[in-house]
C-alpha cells in the first residue's frame, strides 16, 4: 500500500489487503473501475447501480458494509491522489481508464491512523501502469443495445523521460 512507501510482503500487514493484479483486471468482463471492485468481499457502492448508469453525486465506495448510504466512507486514491470529492465524498470513477490501470489495492477495514478521517471503512488504491517503453493501450467493446464502451493509456519513452 501507499502508506508505507516501500513494498511490504502481504503475509505481514496488519490489515486484510487484496489486491487485483493486472493479469486480473485483463481478464474481468467489467467495463468500469467501480464494477471491477465488486469481486473483492465487502465492497459496495452507495447505489446498485454502477458509473455507468448513475449520476457521479451517488457514487461513493465503502468497505466492509459500513455505511453504504452517505458520504463515502472509504478512501479512494489515484497514484496517491484523493479521488473522492472534497465536498461530498462520492467518486468519479469514470475519470480511471480501464486501459491505465497495473494494480488496484483494496485496505479493507479501518485505516483512519494512516490516511486520515476519510477512511474509515478503508482505502482504495489505483496504481497506474509507468512508461516503461512507448505503447498505447486501447480496451474497447460494443453491446447490444448500442451501448459502446472505450477506453484507452499511452505512454511515451524518451531516454530517462516517460
Amino acid at each position: 500500500m501507499a502508506a508505507a512507501r516501500v513494498p511490504e510482503p502481504l503475509a505481514e500487514t496488519p490489515a486484510s489487503v487484496v489486491v487485483l493484479g493486472s493479469r486480473a483486471l485483463e481478464l474481468t468482463p467489467a467495463l468500469t473501475v467501480d464494477d471491477v471492485l465488486r469481486q473483492v468481499p465487502g465492497f459496495t457502492l452507495f447505489r446498485r447501480s454502477g458509473s455507468r448508469t448513475a449520476n457521479p453525486t451517488t457514487q461513493g465506495a465503502s468497505l466492509r458494509g459500513l455505511g453504504g448510504s452517505g458520504a463515502s466512507r472509504a478512501l479512494v486514491l489515484d497514484d496517491g491522489v484523493p479521488l473522492n470529492d472534497p465536498f461530498g465524498g462520492w467518486i468519479y470513477w469514470s475519470r480511471v481508464p480501464r486501459a491505465s490501470l497495473e494494480r488496484v489495492e483494496v485496505l479493507r477495514g479501518g485505516a483512519s491512523e494512516l490516511y486520515g478521517s476519510g477512511a474509515l471503512s478503508g482505502v482504495i488504491h489505483i496504481a497506474r501502469k509507468r512508461p516503461e517503453r512507448t505503447r498505447v493501450d486501447l480496451d474497447a467493446s460494443y453491446g447490444s443495445q448500442s451501448t459502446p464502451d472505450a477506453s484507452m493509456a499511452a505512454a511515451l519513452r524518451r531516454g530517462n523521460w516517460g
